[in-house]
């Protein structure tokens, strides 16, 4: 017969084990406990263990725990092997083994994952799921007429809120290279991409040209 019990803190139930039968069944259990005798060293068991007490007479089940624990027990003749499930007081289950793959058709209820600031993928990996950041994915457009002809004079190409960045790219046909910001020299056909929503500078000879695109 199946015995439910409540355990608070620091108590315990005894029960005569050789007489009563052979093994010992937690059926049900909210937390673990600790299995304990005069012959036998304290033993801490869970839900779904089956315990051979056959060489034991007097056990006690002690709830070792700072909360209240609630059991399920029976004591057996022959041994009742259970796979534990692991379903706790709240009804979260973990599962340790599928044994037949599983399809989900249709999900009846939405699922909340928590608040996600910027686009996500999903994979699955050895059994774990992963959640990896998107790349950021931007616009690339011309900035004016997209080409600026340089004077030999440091001009300037304005900020913009909003802007992730710029693209100049110097001329084939140039016959210097174009300073960009007092440190970057771009020769004939080079290019710079430069990750800023300020002003950037550029100087270059009479005749010279690039090409801008912002990155929005």
């Amino acid at each position: 017969m199946k015995q439910l019990h409540t355990l608070n803190t620091g108590e315990a139930i005894k029960f005569n084990a050789g007489q009563a039968g052979k093994y010992l069944i937690m059926r049900e259990a909210s937390n673990t406990v600790m299995l304990r005798g005069d012959a036998l060293r304290p033993v801490e068991i869970e839900r779904g263990d089956t315990v051979d007490i056959t060489r034991f007479d007097e056990l006690e089940l002690f709830n070792h725990k700072a909360d209240a624990v609630t059991i399920e027990y029976q004591i057996a003749d022959v041994p009742i092997i259970t796979k534990a499930q692991k379903i706790d007081i709240s009804n979260s289950v973990a599962i340790s083994e599928i044994l037949t793959p599983i399809t989900v058709d249709k999900v009846l209820s939405p699922i909340k994952v928590g608040e996600v600031q910027t686009e996500v993928k999903t994979r699955i990996q050895n059994d774990v799921l992963k959640v990896e950041k998107l790349a950021d994915l931007y616009t690339l457009q011309k900035v004016g007429s997209g080409l600026l002809d340089l004077t030999s004079d440091e001009q300037t190409i304005d900020g913009k809120a909003g802007r992730k960045g710029l693209f100049i790219q110097a001329s084939t046909d140039n016959a210097s290279p174009v300073l960009v910001q007092g440190l970057i020299d771009l020769t004939a056909g080079g290019h710079t991409l430069i990750q800023t929503d300020a002003i950037v500078t550029l100087q270059g000879a009479i005749g010279d040209s690039v090409k801008v695109g912002e990155f929005i």
